[in-house]
């Protein structure tokens, strides 16, 4: 993922990097359970891996998840490769 959504500035130094992710740091009072994974979508004819580009790629569907969702894009190169949600509801 993107340093973040508004400095896209690259790190410099191992201690930016360490800067960075300290200041992500919940206090302990704000900790709630949750977990952060991935799936691997495939065809369910014959069990391909589904390509970015397409109607029924993963462009397809982010884009389809930012119109219904109403959140917003993250984008590399031109490509949508995930979303947010600005108000942190969802």
């Amino acid at each position: 993922m993107a340093r973040d959504q508004i400095d896209m500035t690259p790190l410099q130094s191992r201690d930016e990097l360490v800067a960075w992710i300290e200041a992500g740091v919940k206090p302990e009072s704000e900790f709630r359970i949750g977990t952060e994974h991935e799936k691997t979508p495939f065809t369910l004819e014959g069990h391909q891996p589904v390509p970015y580009e397409g109607a029924k790629g993963i462009g397809a569907l982010l884009e389809g998840m930012k119109l219904l969702l109403g959140w917003e894009p993250i984008m590399e190169r031109g490509n949508i490769i995930g979303l947010y949600d600005v108000t942190r509801g969802g």
